[in-house]
């Protein structure tokens, strides 16, 4: 299965998304959908001073599939859980940096979408323990 979401931590404070090759839109937006349902069930488990970040880890992609920018700005648009954090990219190529730039930018509810790229896990955990402000 090129996409796998769960749980990263027992908390429940942290979805990982792990993408691997080959990779379709289907799939990223029924693994979106499974990360918006769990968002949701935690928002009910622990309440809303409960914040919930997101790892996607995208070592295991090299290529993006056509019309990413037009998918950038359909997740962008979806609406989530009031309270999700920070979403790191972790192995995040530079088109795919450059693409959820130029889709933050151009959504509207963008605005309060909080994210971060890093190297790795390790790296990502640093991120949400220690936000800085976005470049």
């Amino acid at each position: 299965m090129p996409m796998v979401v769960s749980w990263l931590n027992p908390e429940e404070t942290v979805i990982l998304y792990k993408l691997t090759a080959p990779l379709t839109w289907t799939e990223v937006n029924k693994a979106f959908d499974q990360g918006i349902e769990m968002m949701n069930y935690a928002l009910k488990k622990y309440g809303m001073e409960h914040t919930i970040h997101v790892f996607m880890d995208m070592t295991g992609i090299r290529n993006i599939p056509g019309g990413a920018i037009t998918e950038a700005r359909r997740a962008l648009s979806r609406t989530v859980a009031p309270n999700v954090g920070i979403t790191v990219m972790i192995g995040a190529s530079l088109l795919i940096q450059n693409i959820a730039d130029l889709a933050s930018k151009v959504v509207r509810n963008s605005s309060a979408w909080k994210y971060k790229f890093a190297p790795t896990v390790e790296a990502a955990w640093l991120q949400i323990k220690n936000p800085t402000p976005q470049q």
